[in-house]
């Protein structure tokens, strides 16, 4: 299963998780499966996934505690050591998908009536945000350098999908001049009109929206969706890009007024462009598509919607949910910006932040 380019029928996952009964996860610490031994009673799981910031997880380890000796077991505390990889899978019975994969970042000692340990992991992004280098990277295409940048980081990933940037005849440098490795990939994906995310095992440096088929359709009353709320905001905006042509010098100039279709009245009959001048900008072609960019973020940003349904783990973020039986305007495709999956005593439900 790809959770990027997978897509369902809510009737399909319903029977794969046999009407979503016995909600099950797998936790790999350094490869080994945690609770193998049946000793560690691991609670509370949670894991956050976001498109444009580290990947969390936390869990609570609720019998640590050897009261007889008044300490917690060495084991498992060598075992949760922080700095140790941790790999996370969630779903139903034998059927799990594996979602987050990490490091241990923090750990938490709680003392009370029943002495516990919260174990908090964060994906490969948040080592990369703690780098700060300053060097030149010889390379062809872009790309290229996304790929040096991310070598250092292959224990916490099995799969680097890189989509190639157009290459030039001869190498160049880029310059990473007091950046993080975070921050540099970050400009490249920018700058190149790319998406750069992590999901599992696997790091993505691709084409934006590359497959904006929604993964599944959930409905109110009966078909997973558990609550919904949004909040639709005014969008009127003009936006202008200036740039120039290599060549003949001549400047390039592209504008395009966005409207939301939840605006009925416009508040200003011409509102003040928003005006973006770069020399990266050298062509007709890519001022249209950093103004369609714009859009994208404009719309994606002009309905806010929060969702809580069953718990699903092929719902990730940099993906599309539709949504159905909310009644116009709101029977729609939601794109999704964070998903929060929890296995608790309540069950296993999942939360999403959804825009337009």
């Amino acid at each position: 299963m790809s959770l990027m380019s997978s897509s369902y029928s809510y009737g399909q996952l319903v029977k794969k998780y046999k009407n979503f009964s016995n909600p099950a996860f797998r936790i790999l610490v350094g490869g080994k499966e945690m609770a193998q031994s049946g000793k560690i009673l691991v609670q509370d799981l949670r894991i956050s996934l976001s498109y444009d910031s580290a990947n969390t997880c936390n869990f609570t380890v609720a019998n640590a505690y050897d009261r007889t000796k008044s300490r917690f077991y060495p084991e498992i505390l060598d075992k949760l050591c922080l700095g140790e990889k941790v790999e996370v899978e969630i779903g139903y019975g034998s059927s799990t998908t594996l979602i987050f994969v990490g490091f241990i970042t923090e750990v938490e000692v709680e003392y009370n009536f029943s002495p516990s340990l919260r174990i908090t992991m964060m994906d490969l992004r948040k080592l990369m945000m703690e780098s700060n280098r300053v060097r030149q990277l010889e390379v062809k295409a872009p790309s290229d350098a996304v790929k040096k940048v991310l070598e250092p980081y292959r224990k916490l990933y099995s799969s680097l999908k890189v989509e190639a940037d157009t290459a030039e005849q001869e190498p160049f440098h880029l310059k990473q001049n007091k950046e993080s490795d975070y921050d540099f990939v970050m400009r490249m994906s920018k700058e190149m009109g790319k998406d750069f995310f992590v999901l599992g095992e696997d790091v993505y440096y691709q084409e934006k929206n590359k497959n904006s088929k929604p993964i599944v359709t959930l409905t109110w009353m009966g078909g997973g969706i558990v609550s919904f709320s949004t909040s639709m905001s005014y969008q009127v905006k003009k936006f202008q890009v200036i740039g120039k042509e290599p060549n003949s010098k001549k400047e390039i100039y592209v504008s395009k007024t966005y409207q939301s279709e939840f605006v009925k009245k416009k508040a200003l009959a011409s509102p003040p462009p928003t005006v973006y001048a770069s020399p990266s900008i050298d062509s007709r072609q890519k001022a249209e598509e950093w103004i369609e960019d714009a859009i994208r973020k404009e719309k994606e940003k002009g309905i806010d919607a929060n969702l809580t349904c069953i718990g699903l783990p092929e719902l990730v973020p940099g993906r599309f949910v539709t949504c159905d039986r909310l009644g116009p305007p709101l029977n729609r495709n939601y794109y999704i910006q964070k998903v929060e999956h929890s296995i608790d005593t309540s069950g296993f439900t999942t939360k999403l932040d959804l825009g337009g």
